[in-house]
């Protein structure tokens, strides 16, 4: 993959009926980070400007939504969602089962 390619997970939480985002995971160029709430998450934004190609796992129908809520983001860099993926080779389960 390029220089571009940005690996990511989100984690958020549902309290008093609405759902935020807590933590994203992001490995890039070799180094993996984490942005927290309240701590980083704004710092974020900087790589996302600079993804060309964004690896998930279920992204498209998780991640992407709570990061678009969460920044206002309204467009998506080219995806590869692994779970579209494996489950196109005959695979089935979570990501800790795959």
């Amino acid at each position: 993959f390029g220089g571009g390619t940005t690996f990511l997970d989100v984690d958020h939480t549902v309290l008093g009926g609405r759902d935020g985002l807590t933590v994203i995971g992001v490995y890039r160029d070799g180094c993996q980070q984490t942005f927290v709430l309240g701590r980083n998450m704004p710092d974020f934004l900087r790589i996302w400007r600079q993804t060309t190609v964004l690896v998930t796992f279920n992204g498209t129908r998780f991640d992407w939504p709570v990061l678009a809520r969460t920044f206002g983001l309204a467009s998506l860099p080219p995806p590869i969602d692994l779970l579209a993926e494996a489950r196109a080779f005959g695979s089935a389960g979570g990501l800790q089962a795959l």
